[in-house]
């Protein structure tokens, strides 16, 4: 007989106020417990089985309510299954030892309030549940104990949380520390700024030699390429005639060139006829292209800059782009800066590199030093730094993110409880760069939102922490349990 055919009325519980909205899918998810065939047996809890069925029950029902899986996700759903299980073997054993227990009285109440076992008119239907509880796989007897399992869980979880304290300060900190709107300003520091402050002595640099041969070395071939090994480069000026543009009479085009280019060679300013004639984005600036390795140019432009010389005007070259004039500032032939060449320069590079962060900390602790109001940064050190100040629009603090210097938890935490016009008392790393922050406004939710939203924040904060508990708890049993798992 089971205990709804032996108790026949109910009446409000606690703990199921707490369960009716997951209890069936608790139910649905972790199977009947120890109903099963024990002769499979995949671990033990300090000498009590757990059965394959066990676990195959549990993890059908919840790969079916996750859809497909891939074999990654079969494999971390099987290990958590097994874990579940164990953590709530380990959880009864501990309930047992301290004289927890759940009536048939108490289950079969609750059991008479879950909606999915009433009829149409809202009503505990003894028929309907049976149905529904075969329909599901169950026997009423295994449907029961794993509600009694469950009790206990939810009972020991209520006697843990008996020691949770949640102060109305904390609460009322939360609150403000998600409402709370500012703005802020910030100056952002960079190491690379500060490489020619770092002062380096002709016997510093030549004591690091002596002390670093490999360290110098080992710089000098991971830079060779891009340091090191020069390419020939050639710095050439340019003015443009494009070819490309419909309706062009290529003769007359041909002409003009020859006519710019007569020119140029002819001693006429050539930037002056760059901007004056050249159809290139360089015309703004004298038609300078900038020294470039030469197998960066076209081959037809490297071919008139060498025939032309330097400091010479080339003759009209026709490239892909169109008709160009040429005039050849500069050119650098390929070379090797050996490694004995390179080891001064590189000692002070290692220097520099070593001792920068220290420069960069002292510069940090003027600005700190010198910014005592928000809104008067000192602007004369910053600038002798090529610094400027940036500020954010008005954002909310419990969004998690600071706009430009995104979700950095050490700020938001300072944030929290600094008050308008002050600077943060120390600097900040943020994605490679040291930055100084300083709160412009701050606007703090009235005591009336505080008195709204206490009671649903301290019951947050407290299922949280209760939760927290919990975990810890359990995990600390677990550990300290004798678990084997058998092979599968």
């Amino acid at each position: 007989m089971s205990i709804l055919q032996s108790f026949r009325s109910g009446t409000d519980s606690a703990a199921f106020k707490i369960l009716l909205g997951a209890l069936v899918l608790s139910f649905v998810a972790w199977g009947a417990g120890g109903m099963e065939d024990q002769s499979q047996i995949i671990a033990t809890v300090d000498g009590v089985a757990i059965t394959r069925s066990d676990r195959d029950r549990a993890y059908r029902e919840m790969a079916r309510s996750m859809g497909n899986l891939s074999p990654e996700q079969e494999e971390t759903l099987g290990s958590q299954v097994s874990q579940k299980l164990i953590r709530e073997e380990v959880l009864l054993a501990e309930a047992a030892r301290l004289g927890i227990t759940v009536a048939d009285e108490e289950i079969a109440r609750q059991i008479r309030k879950i909606k999915f076992f009433e009829d149409d008119d809202g009503k505990f239907s003894e028929k309907l549940y049976n149905e529904r509880v075969k329909r599901l796989g169950y026997r009423a007897g295994q449907f029961e104990e794993r509600m009694r399992r469950d009790l206990l869980v939810q009972r020991f979880a209520e006697l843990l949380s008996r020691g949770v304290v949640v102060t109305r300060a904390e609460v009322e900190d939360l609150i403000r520390a998600q409402s709370t709107e500012v703005t802020v300003s910030y100056v952002r520091l960079s190491t690379t700024l500060f490489y020619d402050d770092v002062a380096v002595s002709d016997g510093d640099r030549d004591s690091f030699i002596k002390a670093n041969a490999d360290k110098i070395k080992k710089s000098y071939d991971d830079d060779f390429e891009r340091f090191y090994n020069m390419p020939r480069r050639i710095r050439l000026s340019m003015i443009l005639l494009r070819n490309d543009i419909g309706g062009t009479d290529s003769a007359a085009l041909k002409a003009k060139a020859e006519e710019i280019r007569t020119l140029a060679a002819g001693g006429a300013d050539f930037a002056d006829l760059a901007r004056r004639f050249s159809e290139d984005l360089t015309a703004e600036t004298g038609g300078n292209l900038g020294l470039r390795p030469a197998a960066q140019l076209d081959p037809a432009e490297v071919a008139a800059a060498d025939q032309a010389g330097l400091g010479k005007v080339s003759s009209v070259v026709e490239t892909a782009r169109g008709l160009e004039i040429l005039k050849v500032d500069a050119i650098e032939e390929a070379k090797v800066r050996s490694l004995e060449e390179a080891t001064a320069d590189i000692a002070v590079k290692l220097i520099r590199a070593d001792r920068v962060g220290g420069v960069m900390k002292e510069y940090a602790q003027s600005v700190l030093a010198n910014w005592t109001d928000a809104a008067a940064p000192p602007l004369v050190l910053l600038a002798n730094q090529g610094l400027t100040v940036e500020a954010t629009e008005s954002f909310v603090l419990g969004a998690g993110e600071v706009p430009g210097l995104g979700k950095d938890a050490a700020i938001l935490a300072a944030l929290a409880t600094a008050p308008a016009g002050s600077v943060l008392p120390t600097p900040f790393e943020v994605r490679g760069s040291t930055v100084i922050v300083a709160v412009l406004t701050r606007d703090e939710p009235e005591a009336a939102e505080l008195a709204a939203r206490r009671d649903m924040m301290e019951a947050r904060i407290r299922s949280e922490r209760e939760q927290q508990v919990f975990e810890r708890w359990i995990d600390d049993r677990v550990a300290k349990a004798t678990v084997v798992m058998e092979a599968r």
